[in-house]
Formats: structure tokens, C-alpha cells, sequence
């Protein structure tokens, strides 16, 4: 068959299945490589836009830039393709080519705000303040009835340490946007900057009794209990009481070795970026609703049990009530660690309840003295920063394998470094509003 017929009948789809076939990554990239070489004035613009969506939602970003920036080399200065490579260039973690884009689209005359708002984040991420500070100078220019051009001004004077500058453009984003939450929530750090908990405190308070449930500013509400003498609001932090543990059943629990395989073995498995909380371990994307026996198995017997505990939870916190009536889905993905493998302290703000179900797990688990790999509650992030004399609220739970663990999202996570070369499987998951 001459190229001519070949070119003739390339399609993305047959592109997708020949490079996703190929195991070995350097492979896979010459190989694509080839093919945009051969067909790339022959692909059609619809095709490209195809093909990145088909790797992007792989999680292949790196095929997905590579195609895009074959596609740039016939469609030029395509503003709709620039952004789609520095979206996939932000997945990929490749923030300088991804800050030469956003100059890029700025310089072709670009006003979309998304462009120089995502500049700044890749600044934030880079931790370049003063190279945010004038981006949000050019967007308080550009966008000045957004309220985001001032909240983000405010979030880079917060990072320099201008907490007094912060709060003023805090306050002109409120003017904008008096229910925007997001704001109450950096306000109220700087206030625990200020070390002003009483205020913070009033703030919070106010927020939660009037806006309702908001896993962010309840997990700031956690360490203000830390540090004033207050019983409001103790049944949200009550471990005890909140955290639901169940044990698969045996009938159950005979495909579990086979499902940790299929996690082990899962194309979007790749080492967990700074991102993520998970240190020195590997992650999956949300593949919870794949069409794989094994995945759907546990899928319908995790959603059940949330459900359950959605029923009981409400009767507890009334703030969860309001969600028994909306519509729900489960976000959910695995995690692999290894030695020196743990978690940050963190929460899951995506979630209404969220959980942790134990696919397999090492044996010093069982045998240490430490709690070495164990599942921790109410340890908060240092920039969280405790007295001695502040309350303790730490509870441990001892993984084991087939063991689910409910609770809710806004509580504050980690676990205990583990030291064991054996490997940890876990599957995370969120359950989350249509």
C-alpha cells in the first residue's frame, strides 16, 4: 500500500490504538513522532483537536503536547491550540514552556481573562510572587469589575507576606463578590497570620452558620479549636463518632489480589507530583467509572456503604443534611507506596464524604510499635503552627486489607511514614455532587 493510501485512511482513533499499543515511553514518543511527520499536513484540524482529547483524557499529556505542537506548525499562532498545549503543558508539569505560551497568547492580543490567570498560577506554583504581582497588576487593569483580578492580587501580597495589603484587596473582592467564599477563607488566614484567632473565629463562624457546609473553611475551624477554649462546632471534629470503619466481607473479598493487579497494572499510574499529598508513591487519574469488571465490583459496594453512612452522617452534622437530596457520583483512584512511602496532612475539598478503602497492605503494618502506616486524624499541615499548651485531637486507625474508612471530607488526613520496601495498595474516592 503506497503512503498516499495510507495517508488517505489515517484516522485518530487508529493513531490512539497504535501508540497506546506501544509499552516502553521512549518508543511511544518516537513513534508518534513518525506518524506526524508523515501525516501531519494531511491530519485536519478537527482531527488534531481529536486526537488531543483522546490522549489528554488518557492522562497522556506528553502525547498530547506532542500533538499539539505538530498541529501549531501548520494551523501557526492558533490561539484555541495554545491554549489547549499550555493546559496539557500544566498537567505535565512543564511550567517554562508553559509560561512562554501564556506570554505568547498575551502578545498575540489575547483578553481572555483564563490566559493571564493561568500564568499566574503557574508563577504561584513556581513560587514566583514577584512575577505574579504584575501579572494581577495587568488583570486589576484589564478586568477591573472581576472580582478575581483583586482576589488574586490579595493571594500574591499574602504569599510576600503583606498581610495588611492582603486583606485590603480581600475587602474589594468582597465589595465585587460579598459571597465568595474563597475570600472569607484567605481573610481568615490572614488573620491567623496576625495571630487574631478571635477574629478569625467570628469570621468562620459566621461563614459556616450562614453559608452552609464548606470543607475549607471547617478544616480552619479545626485549628481555631486548637487555639481558643470554644465547644461549638465539637461534633464536626469528632473522630469517634464520624469516622465509619467496615470490613469487606469474605464472599467479597476473594478478587481482591486480581483488583490490586488491575490498579498496579493501570496505564495512568505515574509518580505522584508535589500536587498531591502522597509523597514517595505513584498515582492513578479518577478511574472509578471504567468499564472493568473488577473496578465496577468495587465500585457498587463503596458507593453503597457511602450511601449508607451519607444516612447516618446527616443526623450528625446537619450542615451534610442538605446534600441527601442532590444527586451523587464517586470520584475515586488508586494509590501505590513503597518504602518511605506517606501522606500529607491534607482534606478533600472536592468531597462531601470521602474515604479510603485498603486494597493490600505490608506486613510491619501489623507488628509495629509506631503506628508505622498508619491512617492519622487531626494532624494539620505546619503552616498550621501549634503551642504545647494547644489541644491535642490526633486519632490513629490501623490499616488492614478489605478495610474501608468513611469520613468526612473536610477532616484534616495523613499518614505515618512507613519504612517497609512492601508495597501499600490503597483506592481513594470522594463522593462528589453532579
Amino acid at each position: 500500500m503506497n503512503e498516499a493510501v495510507v495517508q488517505e485512511h489515517i484516522t485518530p482513533e487508529l493513531i490512539f490504538k497504535k501508540i497506546t499499543n506501544i509499552a516502553n515511553f521512549s518508543e511511544r514518543k518516537a513513534e508518534l513522532a513518525r506518524i506526524l511527520t508523515i501525516h501531519k499536513n494531511s491530519i485536519s484540524l478537527q482531527d488534531y483537536l481529536a486526537l488531543e482529547e483522546v490522549f489528554h483524557k488518557s492522562y497522556d499529556f506528553e502525547s498530547a503536547i506532542q500533538i499539539l505542537y505538530t498541529a501549531l506548525e501548520i494551523h501557526i499562532d492558533n490561539q484555541f491550540l495554545l491554549k489547549l498545549l499550555a493546559n496539557n503543558l500544566y498537567h505535565a508539569n512543564h511550567h517554562e514552556k508553559l509560561e512562554e505560551i501564556y506570554k505568547k497568547l498575551i502578545a498575540l492580543g489575547s483578553k481572555d481573562f483564563p490566559v493571564f490567570n493561568e500564568l499566574l498560577k503557574s508563577f504561584i506554583s513556581r513560587k514566583r510572587y514577584d512575577l505574579g504581582l504584575e501579572v494581577t497588576r495587568q488583570m486589576m487593569v484589564n478586568f477591573p469589575n472581576i472580582h478575581f483580578s483583586y482576589f488574586n492580587r490579595a493571594n500574591i501580597e499574602f504569599q510576600l507576606g503583606n498581610i495588611d495589603q492582603a486583606i485590603k484587596y480581600v475587602f474589594k473582592t468582597l465589595e465585587l463578590a460579598p459571597k465568595f467564599t474563597i475570600a472569607f477563607r484567605l481573610l481568615i488566614d490572614c488573620y491567623f497570620k496576625k495571630n487574631d484567632f478571635s477574629q478569625a473565629y467570628n469570621i468562620c463562624s459566621h461563614i459556616i452558620d450562614n453559608f452552609g457546609y464548606d470543607q475549607h473553611l471547617l478544616s480552619k475551624m479545626f485549628y481555631i479549636k486548637h487555639k481558643l477554649t470554644i465547644t461549638k462546632y465539637d461534633e464536626y471534629f469528632d473522630c469517634q463518632a464520624l469516622v465509619k470503619i467496615k470490613s469487606l466481607p469474605q464472599k467479597q473479598s476473594e478478587s481482591l489480589n486480581d483488583f490490586g493487579k488491575f490498579l498496579l497494572n493501570h496505564q495512568s499510574l505515574s509518580p505522584s507530583t508535589e500536587d498531591y499529598s502522597t509523597r514517595n508513591g505513584f498515582h492513578t487519574g479518577s478511574i472509578i467509572n471504567e468499564n472493568n469488571p473488577l473496578m465496577q465490583h468495587y465500585k457498587e459496594y463503596i458507593y453503597n456503604t457511602v450511601l449508607e453512612y451519607l444516612e447516618d452522617i446527616s443526623k450528625k452534622i446537619p450542615a451534610i443534611s442538605v446534600f441527601k437530596s442532590k444527586n451523587f457520583e464517586l470520584s475515586g483512584w488508586a494509590v501505590r507506596m513503597g518504602k518511605n512511602g506517606y501522606q500529607d496532612p491534607h482534606i478533600h475539598p472536592a468531597g462531601i464524604v470521602s474515604g479510603v478503602f485498603y486494597v493490600s497492605v505490608p506486613d510491619v503494618i501489623n507488628t509495629t510499635t509506631s503506628n508505622e502506616g498508619w491512617l492519622r486524624f487531626g494532624r494539620m499541615p505546619s503552616d498550621f503552627v501549634l503551642s504545647p499548651e494547644d489541644r491535642e485531637m490526633v486519632e490513629y486507625i490501623k490499616p488492614e486489607k478489605g478495610l474501608l474508612v468513611l469520613f468526612p471530607s473536610y477532616m484534616w488526613h495523613d499518614t505515618v511514614p512507613i519504612d517497609s520496601p512492601q508495597e501499600r495498595i490503597s483506592f481513594a474516592f470522594d463522593l462528589v455532587t453532579k
